[in-house]
């Protein structure tokens, strides 16, 4: 290597370091060592992909904490705009299928899963639906009850009963008169027909009102607060039941169940708010009812007085 003389300023040849005699002044000098050049860092390799939880590499393994008692499972994901209310009604569904499928699915869900339909029937979903849904069922529960009545006149059972309530020494002559005028004023087929009829026209008129009684008596109790449109629908469809209007009573007792059940979940309220409500409701509309009858029974002795 080259080294300089800092007294003479020769430069000379060395193979070493260190203090030295200079070759041309013979002066001893201190010849240093040369300065490093820096070397450049080299890139760290690539990384090798280790098997994941292996020792030392990866994120390692990945555990999982037992689920608390106090903590409420995470909401499962719904796609964007589904209802959550649930996923809607047989018959609200009637696009792209058969109108007897919709129909008895509906009846179905109603009569045998009443909760499940209820809690996915949602409470502002329309009432255009339950309503031709409970007309539908009050037309197809009383054509049975019409083919009995025509069948008893075709075959006079039906006068024969009131050939033995007229012949019973026990009723009284006002009641005998009254009996006779109702039996007069619809012993025909066409009397019949045209009853029934009538009522499937005014059954829209009836339906309106009884929900209205239904819904006052929400208010009362405080479980209306999702609209009169919820009780609708909780009316509406709670009538499957009563397709089976030719059988006593049982119908209309479940059919009351099912109102209650209905109000509960589309009102979002408790069961003895619900079943507070229908008590409510059916004691207004009785006293409507019976309204109605001393109406009807005061302008039928009316009549009976002025044929006199």
């Amino acid at each position: 290597m080259d080294a300089r003389c800092p007294l003479c300023t020769s430069i000379f040849q060395t193979d070493h370091t260190g203090i030295q005699a200079c070759p041309n002044c013979g002066k001893q000098v201190n010849v240093a060592e040369p300065p490093r050049t820096p070397v450049a860092p080299q890139p760290p390799p690539p990384a090798t992909p280790s098997p994941a939880g292996a020792p030392g590499h990866g994120p390692g393994p990945t555990f999982l904490l037992p689920a608390s008692p106090y903590m409420s499972p995470p909401e499962p994901e719904r796609p964007a705009g589904a209802d959550v209310a649930g996923p809607g009604v047989p018959w609200e569904q009637r696009a792209g299928r058969s109108l007897v499928n919709a129909y008895v699915d509906t009846v179905k869900q109603g009569v045998f899963e009443p909760t499940a339909f209820f809690t996915g029937a949602g409470p502002s979903r329309g009432v255009a639906d339950p309503l031709l849904f409970a007309w539908l069922t009050a037309v197809l529960g009383s054509l049975p009850e019409l083919g009995l009545q025509l069948l008893m006149q075709g075959g006079g059972m039906q006068d024969q009963v009131v050939q033995t309530l007229l012949s019973s020494p026990t009723l009284d002559e006002p009641s005998r008169k009254l009996l006779t005028a109702l039996v007069e004023s619809g012993t025909s087929a066409a009397g019949a027909v045209g009853t029934t009829v009538g009522w499937w026209v005014m059954f829209p008129v009836a339906f309106f009102i009884t929900a209205g009684i239904l819904h006052v008596s929400a208010l009362v109790c405080g479980a209306g607060k999702q609209g009169f449109e919820a009780t609708v629908r909780a009316l509406g469809y709670g009538c499957a039941p009563l397709l089976l209007t030719v059988v006593p009573c049982l119908p209309a007792l479940y059919a009351t169940v099912l109102w209650g059940m209905g109000l509960q979940h589309l009102q979002r309220t408790t069961t003895g708010r619900a079943t507070t409500v229908l008590l409510l409701a059916g004691a207004l509309v009785s006293l409507c009812w019976c309204g109605v009858s001393l109406v009807a029974v005061a302008a039928s002795m009316s009549a009976l007085a002025g044929a006199k």
